[in-house]
């Protein structure tokens, strides 16, 4: 097959439902899996697409995102007969989806198969990969055993009741792969751990997942008088966090933050979440019984023009853990508190890009907070320099002809 001939890709992701898609334009999500015309189409399978959608049963159906991005979405149940049954149903569901994914693969001449995980999505890829011989490519985008210790749980505790389970599958999954895809070294470590070699893991950084407006100078970006007029601030200070709301997220830490700044120093801040997930109204409880959702401020989902035009306008964000968000974050040249946790140490460095705690040391990262918001010129300077760091690192020239390469090896 040549490098320049028609090229389709089949995904197994289910980082975002297509209600996500829809209300937050993420669609550069998936867009930069297209590698800028490398692949001509895309298709999008989402097991999880109506996972918290009982009423949701029957086949999976194709719904077009755009002219060549497809979205596979994945009802809850396959049968009406098996609704009292959901785990069975779900996994009808899915096996159905299994075989319309071979059947894509074998109508549309997919040429590469990649799951965005090794876990739940990895397996799906796997037997898919193994069902039409095609090239098998796994993405590592964080690290489970990180998370799993601090969860205590596995990361699909619906799906894999066992860590050790999910441990197995895994494994199975990571040596099953034609190509194993990171983004920087504390997860290529993690794979390390498994496959003992770096033969097949391949390091590049997802810059073309970032929409190209966070590229722009926070300087020439809009910043419109009454941006904030649908929110009642009560403070001069705004902080940010812009995550998923689930527990290995950590968000609840950022709520522990403002109940410190506001509680114990007497200041006046506002909170921005930005972010939909599981966790939502037990974070709105807890803000209510710590004295602060007066001052939080629950945005949801937002598009990524809102989002390039309040980072800037932000004196902090709090960073427990984040991936894509840090970089649109550090690009808009705000500081950052953030866990040495992951990747973050990558960007942030101690007291000269922002401010570094210890995992879970949520004393620490309410004490820099104060700090950083406390000594405004230095906060300043500390986001200049992120955002040089985050340009030097996050090249978008460099990590597409990378992760060009990592398919091209297959096409030669």
């Amino acid at each position: 097959m040549s490098s320049k001939s028609k090229k389709t890709l089949i995904c197994f992701d289910s980082a975002y439902s297509l209600s996500a898609y829809e209300a937050g334009s993420l669609q550069i999500f998936q867009e930069g899996k297209l590698l800028d015309g490398y692949f001509d189409k895309l298709y999008v399978v989402n097991i999880a697409s109506n996972i918290n959608n009982p009423d949701s049963v029957g086949r999976s159906k194709l719904i077009k995102l755009s002219e060549r991005i497809e979205y596979l979405d994945v009802p809850l149940g396959r049968f009406r007969s098996l609704k009292s049954f959901m785990k069975i149903n779900f996994l009808f569901s899915i096996f159905s989806t299994v075989f319309l994914a071979v059947r894509l693969c074998k109508k549309n001449d997919v040429s590469f198969i990649r799951g965005e995980n090794p876990q739940v999505n990895g397996l799906l890829a796997l037997l898919v990969s193994k069902l039409t011989r095609i090239p098998l490519f796994i993405g590592v985008w964080g690290n489970p055993a990180e998370l799993r210790d601090d969860m205590g749980s596995p990361m699909y505790p619906n799906l894999l009741k066992f860590i050790a389970i999910e441990v197995f599958i895994e494994k199975l999954v990571l040596k099953s792969a034609d190509r194993v895809l990171v983004q920087n070294k504390n997860n290529k470590n993690f794979v390390m751990n498994y496959l003992k070699s770096d033969k097949n893991i391949r390091l590049f950084r997802v810059s073309n997942q970032i929409d190209d407006i966070h590229y722009i100078d926070p300087k020439l970006r809009e910043k419109p008088d009454n941006f904030f007029n649908e929110f009642e601030l009560l403070g001069q200070s705004k902080m940010l966090i812009i995550s998923r709301l689930e527990e290995q997220k950590r968000v609840l830490d950022a709520i522990k933050v403002i109940s410190y700044l506001v509680n114990v120093q007497s200041m006046y801040v506002d909170l921005f979440i930005c972010g939909v997930g599981p966790e939502e109204e037990y974070l709105k409880k807890y803000a209510i019984e710590n004295g602060v959702i007066d001052n939080i401020h629950f945005c949801g989902m937002r598009d990524q023009l809102w989002l390039s035009t309040a980072i800037p306008l932000m004196d902090l964000c709090i960073s427990p853990i984040t991936g894509r968000a840090l970089v649109e974050v550090a690009l808009g040249a705000i500081p950052v508190v953030g866990y040495d946790r992951d990747w973050q140490t990558e960007l942030i460095e101690h007291d000269i890009t922002g401010y570094i705690c210890d995992f879970n040391d949520v004393k620490a990262l309410s004490y820099f907070s104060y700090v950083a918001l406390q000594n405004r010129e230095k906060a300043i300077n500390m986001g200049h320099e992120l955002r040089h760091r985050a340009l030097n690192i996050f090249n978008k020239d460099l990590a597409l002809e990378t992760e060009k390469s990592c398919y091209d090896e297959f096409l030669n």
